[in-house]
């Protein structure tokens, strides 16, 4: 069973929790080189992780915390600030991922989607290229083969496919799950 853990609370920048904080609190998660679709827990690991937010939400502000289902609907919000951030990039090399593209074309291996057939010359020769192995979870270089490792995908079905957590949903998988629209 998989829990939901709230996080919907607005801090500002300089009062985010330490990644070392997570690492020690909750180490079944690899923390490092997350995906923005988020991971999956078990009931247990998810319950403390709640619990060490609510910590650190209170050293932060001893108030309780505001949120999002709280704030008056007239009210307005600064954005646009600028923030540093600190985040892991894996290289990438363009011989590949254009190697890939030789191959395989510009439609989603996924949903077959084509940017240039929907947009015409404004999405012509647009496309996602997705890992089938996770960079992020091989813990160094490798040498990929671009018609047997990659695959090109559109922006939302490439979201999807890292939505599930690591490694990343099979693109038959994502497949099968597709809806008519």
């Amino acid at each position: 069973m998989y829990a939901d853990v709230e996080f919907d609370t607005w801090l500002p920048a300089e009062d985010v929790m330490d990644i070392d904080l997570l690492k020690r609190g909750v180490p079944e998660v690899t923390w490092d080189g997350l995906q923005a679709g988020g991971v999956l827990l078990g009931e247990p690991v998810a319950d403390r992780l709640e619990r060490l937010w609510g910590e650190h939400l209170r050293t932060v502000s001893p108030e309780e915390p505001l949120i999002p289902e709280e704030i008056h609907p007239d009210e307005t919000f600064p954005e646009g600030g600028a923030t540093s951030i600190v985040v892991n990039r894996y290289e990438r090399d363009p011989r590949a991922r254009q190697a890939c593209i030789d191959k395989w074309g510009y439609s989603c291996a996924v949903c077959n989607f084509s940017f240039e057939a929907r947009y015409g010359e404004l999405g012509k020769n647009y496309i996602h290229v997705h890992h089938l192995k996770d960079l992020s979870t091989l813990g160094g270089e490798y040498d990929v083969d671009p018609v047997k490792d990659l695959r090109p995908v559109c922006p939302n079905c490439h979201a999807m496919l890292h939505r599930a957590g690591r490694p990343a949903m099979e693109s038959k998988k994502l497949r099968v799950r597709l809806r008519p629209m």
